[in-house]
């Protein structure tokens, strides 16, 4: 029998002060009985670049940002595995530093700007970043991964847009379908949940995906992701992972 997973989170309003709130506190949430506490940004505490080169950070001010906000993770690892609980991180699809977007947008994007899941340049990038923070945060226990939103104002050195833009009368169903497949089937690091996730796309669309796609074994190590997908204005249960927006 699966051991549950009970996780917390904490979502501070982006560009404000955080919350001054017992639920941040890792030793409130284990006397809670709390198995994990859900943060934010590791995903922008990377370096990153294509090839072998290191694009960001590749300012002083940008260094500057990274060594802080890194040092900020790190003392929330330490002090959650202090307090015996495991730590998650929150990550938006597709969040990546502005520097590499505008020197690859050609790669990158489509013709609005967007990064786009469909280009092979947006793979590659997800797979080095996810590589590096499993190199770099080795203590940390999974992901939770989101879809259909993105908030940049705490990364000021990093923009993005929706993985799937939901919300684009210029893009068809059958398309936004087609591009829900490609983010499940490829190594953006959701494969863990893929069943569940396509049932939930099912519901949403109307038509069968499991029968339109497979889901692959990751090239990548394996550790926790739990999925959502925000935009919308209600949530529902999805199973033990999370809340998935429609």
């Amino acid at each position: 029998m699966n051991t549950p997973i009970f996780l917390d989170m904490v979502h501070h309003n982006p560009g404000e002060p955080p919350f001054e709130t017992r639920f941040t506190n890792p030793k409130e949430l284990s006397a809670l009985g709390y198995t994990g506490q859900v943060l934010k940004h590791l995903n922008a505490c990377i370096p990153l670049g294509f090839g072998g080169a290191t694009e960001f950070p590749g300012t002083p001010e940008e260094e500057a940002w990274l060594a802080g906000a890194s040092a900020m993770r790190d003392a929330e690892i330490a002090a959650a595995k202090r307090a015996g609980i495991a730590t998650f991180y929150h990550v938006d699809l597709f969040v990546l530093p502005k520097r590499i977007i505008e020197r690859h947008q050609d790669e990158l994007c489509d013709g609005r700007g967007r990064v786009d899941v469909t280009r092979t340049a947006t793979l590659e990038l997800h797979r080095k970043l996810i590589a590096g923070l499993l190199e770099r945060y080795p203590d940390v226990a999974g992901r939770v991964i989101r879809v259909g939103e993105t908030h940049l104002l705490d990364t000021p050195h990093h923009g993005g847009n929706s993985a799937v833009p939901l919300h684009d009368g210029s893009i068809d169903r059958e398309e936004k379908i087609r591009r829900f497949i490609i983010l499940l089937e490829r190594d953006f690091g959701m494969d863990a949940v893929s069943r569940q996730l396509f049932r939930e796309l099912s519901r949403i669309f109307g038509v069968s995906l499991a029968a339109s796609a497979k889901c692959p074994a990751s090239s990548l190590p394996k550790f926790p992701v739990f999925s959502l997908a925000g935009g919308g204005q209600s949530a529902r249960p999805f199973q033990q992972y999370g809340d998935f927006d429609t």
